[in-house]
């Protein structure tokens, strides 16, 4: 099917953007989700706004705070930097795990975020790295934690003439290995999209750890619970279940063809310990 037809624009700053998703114009970054649900009409937009013609939103930097990752920066940019894998693993780990080659030199970071599936690699490693991301709306900038830009499955909290301009990332110090941090999924395929996935941080005092959970909720969220679980009761099966049955009790669960939330919170309680045990391994137990 062929999409409906539409306007297209391919915009080189940042307030001409601004402009044109203050029109109603749809956002275009890698088009990797985009392009398929124009292609079905499921998505059927007036105006598209192409944002691979702006510099600002491209690019791995750093500042006084950390690491500056642009929203239209490639996946295999970031699987492949060298200052991201010595740094902060997780995100190279998480975007190596992403389609293929293909996919990950035209998708971005942004845009897999943006598109706010539950189940997405970036955003739980993200959250575990307790990253921020820089909104921009009619010249007004705004930050925000990037676990509060989802607000349902495929739905963000952006207002719909905001665009998400980069992401600040903590820098970490790493193992050798980048033992410190461990991004572990369940996927049908290799490389295909999880079915749940899990990603944890080590904290700075002994068994304290961050961990985000993708494709357990509607959102992808922080495991306070489990975290809190975890630091009281030691990396134990008991602790990682109970941590996830409170964390289930507020959350509403997320569930499709590949299965339902009593399969999912299964999955996530195995790929909590295999996480936990990647970057604590004297103290995890196996078999959670």
């Amino acid at each position: 099917m062929r999409p409906s037809k539409f306007t297209y624009s391919r915009p080189d700053t940042l307030s001409e953007v601004g402009e044109a998703l203050g029109s109603g114009a749809m956002a275009l970054a890698g088009g990797q989700s985009l392009m398929p649900l124009l292609k079905l009409r499921r998505l059927n937009p007036t105006a598209i706004v192409d944002l691979s013609g702006v510099p600002e939103l491209s690019g791995i930097s750093r500042d006084d705070e950390g690491l500056v990752i642009g929203a239209m920066t490639r996946h295999q940019a970031i699987a492949e930097h060298a200052t991201v894998d010595a740094s902060t693993s997780l995100l190279s780990q998480a975007a190596r795990r992403i389609a293929d080659v293909q996919v990950r030199g035209r998708g971005t970071i942004g845009g897999n975020v943006c598109f706010a599936d539950p189940r997405a690699n970036m955003s739980s490693a993200l959250i575990a790295l307790d990253a921020s991301a820089d909104l921009l709306r009619g010249g007004e900038w705004r930050r925000v934690p990037v676990a509060d830009l989802f607000a349902d499955v495929r739905k963000t909290t952006l207002d719909a003439d905001e665009l998400l301009v980069r992401f600040h990332v903590p820098e970490r110090v790493e193992t050798a290995d980048g033992g410190r941090s461990a991004y572990v999924e369940v996927s049908p395929q290799l490389n295909g999209v999880p079915i749940v996935n899990v990603a944890v941080v080590a904290g700075d005092a002994r068994d304290t750890f961050r961990i985000a959970i993708g494709g357990l909720t509607r959102t992808p969220c922080r495991a306070v619970s489990v975290e809190e679980a975890v630091q009281a009761n030691g990396v134990t099966a008991d602790a990682i279940h109970g941590g996830l049955a409170e964390l289930l009790s507020a959350r509403e669960a997320y569930a499709d063809g590949r299965g339902d939330g009593v399969y999912r919170a299964a999955l996530a309680a195995t790929l909590v310990g295999r996480a936990l045990d990647r970057v604590s391994p004297a103290t995890a137990q196996r078999g959670a």
